[in-house]
């Protein structure tokens, strides 16, 4: 992972996230690595641990700034399942999440619904967690 992780890393920094601010006061840049840390430190596979490092690079239903639109840019950095985790983070309707939790489709903001494998539930519970986490210790 690490050198995915080294380019992942520059790659947030020449989209600006560490000038970026979050929700928690801080760069988004430090969010995301605080992201990453817990992921990393709970021992999660390094495409869970990378998709959290990027968490937000799209926008979310609650922090609306895009770094980027570009899906191939992040994914020729990340990899393909990284970056669909990352992906799905940015637009899934989190409110709705555990009204559909446990099955395999999921509702994304606008109201579509998209298939989710079990591993990659698991990938957002532990990203939404850890995202909660680092949140609420930053704030």
């Amino acid at each position: 992972m690490d050198d995915r992780l080294e380019s992942a890393y520059h790659m947030l920094e020449d989209l600006g996230a560490a000038e970026m601010r979050h929700n928690s006061g801080g760069a988004l840049l430090s969010h995301t690595v605080g992201v990453f840390n817990i992921l990393y430190n709970q021992d999660e596979s390094d495409d869970i641990c990378l998709a959290g490092l990027c968490h937000s690079v799209y926008g979310t239903q609650y922090y609306k700034r895009k770094a980027t639109d570009d899906r191939e840019l992040v994914k020729s950095v990340i990899g393909e399942k990284a970056e669909r985790l990352a992906w799905l983070f940015c637009y899934l309707n989190r409110e709705k999440f555990w009204e559909y939790y446990g099955q395999g489709l999921k509702p994304l903001l606008g109201g579509d619904m998209i298939e989710v494998s079990p591993e990659e539930e698991s990938g957002l519970l532990a990203m939404i967690e850890a995202n909660q986490q680092e949140s609420t210790r930053s704030s």
